[in-house]
């Protein structure tokens, strides 16, 4: 019934693909006594490159992650 396309195909259908990078940054959240006494940012660290359309605007991913300190 329908008919499975190859790889040159689903470029011209699709308008090809692009390779970005993807980074997480990790929010670390410090407790005293039940209340948050300061807050920092990690570093941007790379985690892989993933496949998006080739009119996607972005140049980056960047995926947050919250950690809770407790002192």
């Amino acid at each position: 019934m329908f008919k499975s396309l190859n790889q040159n195909e689903m470029l011209k259908v699709n308008g090809g693909v692009k390779y970005i990078p993807v980074y997480s940054i990790t929010h670390y959240k410090i407790h005293k006594g039940g209340k948050i006494i300061s807050s920092y940012y990690g570093p941007k660290t790379y985690i892989r490159l993933e496949c998006v359309a080739s009119n996607d605007s972005r140049t980056e991913i960047v995926k947050y992650y919250t950690k809770d300190l407790y002192v």
